[in-house]
């Protein structure tokens, strides 16, 4: 039994009184018994502890913040009254730039800033105790030091080699102290602390989880479900079984970061449910479970209400104790009875959970080569150096699993295996071409006839619409990206040169397809607008465009 089912919500639609009810009530209709209400700098909105900064007196702060934990309080006495506990998330380490002014001994003397760890404890350590006295309905917090959101972190991600044992010993030593800190201070509020495992890399996993080993049993932890983010394909994250002394929580991102937002239908309900058997199964201090329903990076934006709101519901079944094992179709029909109001007949239901299906592989092999992380959060990356950094630095894939990258490593002295592999990555973006015609097709013609009740039949045509334009831009996207590659690596030729000039001219066509796409559409979600930004697959092909032009001179 998960003895913690929560709910989260983490962008700005959390200070909309009216969508943070409507959230906690859904909580409550899905038999959540836990909220999450967080952002990147939540803290920082909140309080600013006396003695830090020069500013006194200042009413624009103050009352900003003061109003913000006083809405925050109402929040928390409204889950109270449905039953449900209140938690708030943020990242750390966060400061007003005017602490500085106060501070000047932070300096490194090298343009940068130390990590001054008597300081930096001290100062978040009374951060705390502030949130704590301002915002006493609270019943704990999620606490994650960051390393790529903090102004100033503990260690600097390393993407190409893994740090020195001496750096790891260093950077523990750091995370233990303001662990500490943050423990002694919940613990004297008598509020609950649960640590996330927010690494920036690989490299900041042991450290964090040595520095959690030495902290009270009471002291929670909670880790995702993938290795970084919930990438599909991805292994369970192994770091899930290496906590046995304490609580922890699993972290599953029903909000799709990584695969559209819920922009488009990505049904991932058989993995989800495959991954929590396997999190009971592997560790019995796995007693609880958070769920995202958004992502931070983007606002005006929620999952509920989209397709892919099916992966939500679905998760809430499977946590919910009084609720009896079901198959995908038991859950797909009473989600479309109890969300939309549409009773689907067994004929109905199969053709969509084919749909549904297909969607999930067009748009993975669109928006991924061969497994590997391609995509920037479901966006088209904005340029070719980008790329390489991300595809082989940051989420090289043999990071996580070593020795899995090789398929897209181009080698001169191996011409023969690196053209064989740019030739796999071609055929995988035709088969995810066609198959994204043929399903979009398929799903506005089942869409004629199905029936529908008016609402998910303008969400029905909202996310289809898109999907194969969405692909589109991907695919001539790698295609040209990974043709330039190979023509740096190993050969440049006329004819690679050539692939690469199509390509980067059909994504300067999708950038006026999308456009055009937007314009004809004035009702479309916000998030949509953003997924379809012209500007960004212009950028991406201008660069591309760029890059080539070093090649041909």
């Amino acid at each position: 039994m998960w003895e913690t089912r929560a709910l989260e919500l983490n962008n700005q639609e959390l200070w909309n009184w009216h969508q943070a009810c409507r959230f906690v009530d859904y909580a409550c209709e899905h038999h959540f018994n836990t909220v999450v209400i967080g952002q990147t700098d939540l803290l920082g909105k909140l309080v600013t502890p006396v003695g830090y900064t020069p500013a006194q007196y200042n009413d624009r702060i103050s009352v900003h913040q003061r109003s913000c934990c006083v809405y925050l309080n109402r929040l928390a006495q409204y889950c109270k009254a449905r039953g449900l506990r209140f938690y708030l998330q943020a990242k750390e380490l966060g400061f007003p730039a005017d602490l500085l002014l106060q501070q000047p001994q932070l300096f490194d003397g090298q343009g940068g800033l130390r990590f001054d760890v008597d300081f930096w404890s001290q100062y978040l350590a009374d951060k705390l105790a502030l949130v704590c006295k301002q915002i006493p309905t609270i019943d704990g917090l999620l606490l994650a030091i960051s390393n790529t959101d903090s102004l100033v972190p503990i260690t600097a991600p390393d993407w190409k080699t893994n740090l020195a044992q001496q750096k790891k010993s260093a950077s523990t030593a750091l995370y233990r102290c303001c662990f500490n800190a943050a423990a002694q201070i919940m613990k004297r509020h008598d509020k609950h602390l649960v640590l996330r495992l927010f690494p920036a890399s690989i490299d900041g996993v042991e450290p964090v989880l040595e520095a959690i080993a030495s902290l009270p049993a009471e002291v929670a932890v909670s880790i995702k479900l993938t290795p970084e983010r919930f990438w599909p394909e991805f292994p369970n994250n192994p770091a899930l079984l290496a906590i046995t002394d304490r609580e922890v929580w699993a972290e599953v991102d029903a909000a799709g970061e990584e695969v559209c937002w819920g922009n488009l239908p990505f049904i991932r309900v058989d993995e989800i449910q495959g991954r929590l058997l396997w999190c009971q199964a592997s560790n019995p201090a796995i007693k609880s479970v958070l769920c995202k329903a958004s992502w931070e990076g983007i606002d005006n934006h929620c999952v509920i209400g989209t397709l892919s709101e099916f992966n939500l519901f679905s998760c809430a079944r499977f946590l919910d104790p009084d609720t009896p094992s079901e198959g995908t179709s038991q859950l797909l029909k009473h989600w479309l009875m109890e969300c939309w109001q549409w009773h689907a007949d067994e004929e109905q239901l199969q053709l969509l959970k084919g749909l549904f299906e297909q969607a999930h592989q067009v748009i993975y092999s669109a928006i991924y080569t061969r497994h590997h992380v391609f995509h920037r959060h479901s966006l088209l990356p904005e340029s070719y150096g980008q790329v390489v950094w991300s595809l082989y630095g940051q989420l090289n894939r043999n990071h996580w699993l070593p020795g899995s990258a090789d398929d897209i490593v181009f080698e001169k002295q191996d011409s023969a295996a690196a053209s064989r592999k740019l030739s796999l990555i071609a055929a995988e973006k035709d088969t995810a071409w066609l198959g994204a015609e043929n399903v979009q097709r398929q799903a506005l013609e089942f869409a004629q006839n199905a029936g529908f009740p008016p609402a998910i039949a303008r969400r029905w045509q909202t996310e289809w619409q898109g999907l194969f334009l969405y692909c589109r831009a991907f695919i001539h996207a790698q295609k040209a990206i990974f043709t330039l590659h190979y023509a740096r690596e190993v050969e440049n030729n006329w004819s690679l040169r050539e692939v690469c000039q199509a390509n980067i001219q059909a994504l300067f066509g999708t950038a006026h397809e999308m456009e055009d796409f937007c314009g004809k559409r004035s009702d479309l979600p916000p998030a949509m607008y953003v997924m379809f930004d012209a500007g960004r697959a212009r950028a991406l092909a201008g660069s591309l465009s760029k890059e080539l032009a070093k090649l041909s001179g």
